[in-house]
C-alpha cells in the first residue's frame, strides 16, 4: 500500500509549531541544534518533514519539527515537506510518524513512551500494541503500561532517561522511590558518569537503604561527608567508588567485614600468580575453594600425580 503523504512546498509561516499534537519531546521550547541549523543553511532539508493537513488553518506537525525551525530561524521562504491528507486514519498518522521519526536514528525510551501514550488515549489497545511491536518491544498490554508509566518520574528522571544517560531498567527501578530520592539519585549518577551495572548497583543500594531507614537519600548521604571531612578531594572515578563502597557497608556492614578478614587472609597465604581462592556466596558458610591455572592439558598432567597424591593426604586429614 503506498503512502498517502504527498510531496509539497510550504512557507513556515504555513505551518503551526505551537502546536503539540504529536510532539515526543519531553521539552518542547528547545531551539534546534546549532548543527543542524548549519546543516541545513548549506544543504538544504534533506528529509523532509511531515505533517497534517488541515482543512480550515495551518499545517500540524507530525514529525520534523526542529527542521522547520531551523528553516524558519534561516528565513526560507519555502521548505519541502510531506503533508498527509486531514482524513487518513489516526492509525495511519502515527504509523507514518514513527516510521518518519526513526529515519536515521532511534526513539529514545521516552519518545516512545510518549507515543504510546498518546496512542492509548485515541486507539483501540490492539492497534496501541501494534505500534509498540514497530518499536521492538513485546506487544503485550503489561509491556505498554510499563513504557507509559515512565512518564509519570520525576522531570529529571525523564531528561535522563531521554538523553539516555540513565537506562531504562534503572528509571523502572526508580519508580518505587519519592521525588526528592529520584531527583539525588540522578544526580549522582550524571555527575559521577555512572553507567551499566554502577547505575543499577546505586540504585539498589540507594534504595534498600532508604526503604530501611525511612529517610530521605539525601540525608543519608550526609553521613557519608561527615565521614569525608578534611579529606582530599579525590577525582570522579575514585568519588564513585567511595561512594559505592561506602553504601555497601552501609546495606551489608557484616558481609563488609567477612570481606576484609578474607583479603587479609589470601595476603597471608602470598598466593602466587595463577592461584585463586573463592569464597562461597555472601560468605554464606565457610568454605573455600581454590583455583590453579594451567597452561595446558600437558602441564596438568605433568602435575596431576603430585596433585593427586597431596588429595589424597587431604582425604586422610579428614577422618
Amino acid at each position: 500500500m503506498s503512502s498517502p503523504a504527498i510531496f509539497h512546498f510550504l512557507a513556515p509561516a504555513a505551518i503551526d509549531l505551537d502546536d503539540t499534537t504529536y510532539l515526543l519531546r519531553p521539552h518542547p521550547g528547545q531551539d534546534p541544534e546549532p548543527h543542524l541549523v548549519e546543516s541545513i543553511a548549506e544543504y538544504g532539508i534533506l528529509q523532509p518533514p511531515l505533517l497534517e493537513s488541515r482543512e480550515n488553518g495551518r499545517a500540524i506537525v507530525l514529525s520534523g519539527r526542529q527542521r522547520i525551525a531551523a528553516a524558519a530561524l534561516l528565513d526560507q521562504a519555502e521548505i519541502p515537506v510531506l503533508l498527509v491528507p486531514a482524513e487518513t486514519p489516526l492509525f495511519m498518522r502515527l504509523q507514518l510518524l514513527l516510521e518518519h521519526a526513526q529515519t536515521g536514528s532511534e526513539l529514545s525510551i521516552i519518545e516512545q513512551a510518549m507515543l504510546l501514550k498518546k496512542a492509548a488515549q485515541w486507539l483501540p489497545e490492539q492497534e496501541c500494541l501494534a505500534l509498540l511491536a514497530r518499536l521492538g518491544h513485546r506487544p503485550v498490554p503489561h509491556v505498554l503500561r510499563e513504557l507509559i508509566s515512565l512518564l509519570e518520574l520525576d522531570e529529571t528522571v525523564v531528561t535522563a532517561l531521554h538523553g539516555q544517560v540513565l537506562h531504562p531498567r534503572a528509571g523502572r527501578r526508580l519508580a518505587r522511590l519519592k521525588a526528592e530520592d529520584q531527583q539525588e539519585i540522578v544526580h549522582r549518577i550524571t555527575s559521577l558518569h555512572l553507567g551499566g551495572s554502577r547505575q543499577q548497583k546505586l540504585i539498589d543500594l540507594a534504595t534498600e537503604l532508604i526503604m530501611r531507614r525511612n529517610q530521605p537519600f539525601r540525608e543519608i548521604l550526609k553521613e557519608m561527608e561527615e565521614e569525608r571531612k578534611g579529606r582530599q578531594e579525590d577525582n570522579i572515578p575514585q568519588q564513585a567508588s567511595s561512594l559505592l563502597r561506602w553504601l555497601q557497608r552501609q546495606c551489608f556492614p557484616r558481609s563488609e567485614a567477612a570481606a576484609a578478614e578474607f583479603r587479609r587472609f589470601c595476603r597471608r597465604l602470598e598466593l602466587p600468580d595463577g592461584v585463586r581462592i573463592r569464597h562461597t556466596p555472601a560468605f554464606e558458610d565457610d568454605r573455600l575453594t581454590l583455583e590453579i591455572d594451567f597452561r595446558d592439558q600437558r602441564q596438568l598432567e605433568q602435575w596431576w600425580p603430585r596433585a593427586r597424591h597431596l588429595l589424597a593426604a587431604r582425604a586422610s586429614d579428614r577422618h
